[in-house]
């Protein structure tokens, strides 16, 4: 059999298999419905999820991801900003350096998307000066002059209403109340 015929069997058994999902698929990018992304961001929720995938229990995974989706301020007890500093080396070439409400002990830095819109992550110490990652996923960017006012009105409403705003929703999980915290070996927490 030659090569373009092993080729040619490979992809008519892949379209085969996989018709109804390429069907459904062809049908969201003919209504608009799928929102273009890059590789770097399907990476930094590919990472991201991992991370929650190690720390929390199958039960509360979809919640936590969601809350997180939502804006919700989220605390990795990772043994000094373990998981920031991974996050600043695999994506250095991507990252904004930027500055926010969060306190910091480190540089904090976003990386932003289509579909993530923008996410914030630095390291915070607590007052016996153990250091843990922080991220939080913000709806608006800060890097145009209508995402910057659009990202005010949404830090007016949550001090408003107390919630954090997220691409895809609002979040109680707040810096200062009742933040997310994963402890790393104990999923579920």
């Amino acid at each position: 059999m030659t090569a373009v015929t092993v080729l040619t069997n490979f992809f008519t058994k892949v379209e085969e298999t996989y018709k109804e999902a390429v069907t459904s698929i062809k049908k969201l990018i003919d209504e608009g419905n799928v929102i273009h992304t890059s590789h770097r961001e399907v990476n930094f929720m590919l990472h991201l999820i991992s991370r929650l995938r190690q720390n929390i229990s199958d039960d509360d995974f979809k919640h936590t991801l969601e809350e997180v989706l939502k804006g919700g301020y989220l605390k990795i007890e990772d043994d000094n900003g373990v998981f920031y500093e991974e996050l600043v080396a695999l994506y250095k070439d991507d990252l904004n350096l930027r500055s926010s409400s969060h306190n910091s002990v480190k540089q904090q830095y976003s990386i932003f998307g289509p579909v993530m819109k923008e996410v914030l992550f630095g390291v915070s110490e607590d007052k016996d000066g153990k250091k843990t990652t922080w991220i939080q996923f913000e709806r608006h960017h800060t890097r145009s002059v209508i995402e910057f006012i659009l990202h005010m009105f949404d830090y007016i409403l949550h001090k408003w209403k107390g919630k954090n705003i997220g691409p895809f929703g609002e979040s109680a999980h707040t810096e200062h109340d009742n933040p997310m915290i994963l402890k790393p070996g104990n999923p579920g927490n």
